[in-house]
């Protein structure tokens, strides 16, 4: 009866794959699958001039992982010890201890698993395409983050601006095989994890599971990216403000120390960074917002809510000032 042209046929039809697709209304999936199809052709357009990178550190990045590929699986456990002849001479250079393995370690995982499939592809033409990809899933990932927070109208534009982000093309452009193309989409999706795990609603086991989620992903960015110590500092001085604005939940407390303990697990496994990383500013920021969480945790269960204030907010000013007192007279030595 439906191939004759119902109505009613394909109207039922259009509400089953609305509801299959958990009420995400099929103009918005259209929106959004504009932004997406925009930001391929926009950032795939050098590829015109054939499977080339971009610069200096993308060569740099593609060798590495070439290296890796080379030795199979177990190249990635050999990566802190290798060492590349043909940079440095007369030692050679420390491949592991000297840059940040993310953006090779992708590369070589995704070779090796679509040659373990029997997808093959050349590397160099992998390389040059990965960063089209990560800037397709960054504008999903800034979709939902937006969606998250404001809904869907400020979700659709955000898509459509970043495909069109110019800023964004020049380090997601087919080529553009660096830190950025990778780390801004773990980046983002680390931030919206962190915020749906310190929800109100969500239990503790949930705050958990997505604290870790998130961690990861902001683990990814610390293996990247040297730019990850600006957003490493981001989680402890946000969850700091929850609590000084008296927004404190258990599930807070829960979701960050999971969050922070996963990316400091990750750094600490970073070869150029090392256990010694735990010890650096960007780091021990995050170590100091815990004895203000459990505060605020003693705070929630044992104080009404102007008490709690108080404490919460009078202890924050009070470390405020001694750190400023410590700076001025030169105690401290910061960078």
């Amino acid at each position: 009866a439906c191939l004759v042209g119902s109505e009613m046929c394909i109207r039922d039809s259009l509400r089953s794959i609305d509801r299959r697709v958990r009420g995400l209304a099929l103009v918005e999936l259209a929106v959004l699958a504009l932004a997406v199809s925009t930001a391929f052709m926009v950032r795939v357009l050098p590829g015109r001039w054939g499977p080339l990178l971009s610069e200096f550190d993308p060569w740099w990045h593609y060798t590495v992982a070439r290296m890796i590929i080379e030795r199979g699986w177990s190249g990635f456990f050999e990566f802190r010890n290798l060492v590349d002849t043909m940079s440095w001479y007369p030692t050679g250079l420390n491949v592991g201890t000297t840059f940040y393995p993310g953006v090779s370690f992708a590369m070589a995982f995704i070779y090796l698993v679509l040659s373990g499939l029997g997808i093959s592809i050349q590397p160099l033409e992998l390389a040059a395409a990965l960063p089209v990809f990560y800037g397709m899933v960054t504008v999903v990932v800034i979709y939902l983050f937006a969606r998250y927070l404001l809904g869907r109208g400020p979700a659709l534009a955000a898509a459509l601006l970043l495909a069109v982000s110019n800023a964004h093309i020049s380090r997601t452009h087919y080529g553009w095989f660096d830190d950025e193309a990778l780390s801004i989409p773990l980046m983002h999706a680390g931030f919206l994890l962190f915020l749906v795990a310190i929800n109100e609603r969500r239990s503790l086991k949930g705050a958990a599971i997505y604290g870790l989620l998130a961690g990861l992903s902001i683990g990814g960015v610390v293996a990247t990216w040297g730019a990850h110590r600006l957003v490493i500092v981001l989680i402890p001085v946000y969850a700091a403000l929850l609590v000084f604005l008296g927004r404190f939940r258990p599930n807070l407390l829960v979701a960050y120390l999971v969050t922070f303990a996963t990316y400091a697990f990750v750094a600490v496994n970073v070869p150029k960074l090392g256990p010694g990383y735990l010890k650096e500013l960007s780091m021990a920021v995050g170590w100091l917002v815990i004895p203000y969480l459990l505060l605020g945790l003693y705070a929630h269960r044992r104080l009404d809510e102007t008490k709690r204030l108080l404490v919460v907010r009078g202890t924050a000013i009070l470390v405020a000032v001694v750190f400023v007192v410590l700076l001025a007279l030169g105690s401290l030595g910061l960078p």
